[in-house]
């Protein structure tokens, strides 16, 4: 699994949908997300909750980060 910042999540979703082979459509059907907001998020259009970047990133095989930023 790799590890992923939060504030590098949205370009990192898109990139390891695609990777997966996954559709927003079939991400939103696994995770229980709906594929309207993981558009939004990929687009950078919503501030999604951890919760909610969870459910996604363990579907893509992904493990959050969380760190300061200073």
């Amino acid at each position: 699994m790799l590890n992923v910042k939060i504030y590098e999540y949205r370009r990192t979703n898109s990139y390891f949908r695609r990777k997966k082979g996954y559709s927003q459509k079939q991400l939103s059907e696994l995770c229980g997300v709906d594929a309207s907001q993981i558009a939004k998020i990929e687009k950078g259009y919503n501030s999604p909750s951890v919760n909610t970047i969870n459910k996604i990133a363990g579907v893509l095989g992904l493990i959050l980060v969380l760190e300061e930023r200073l």
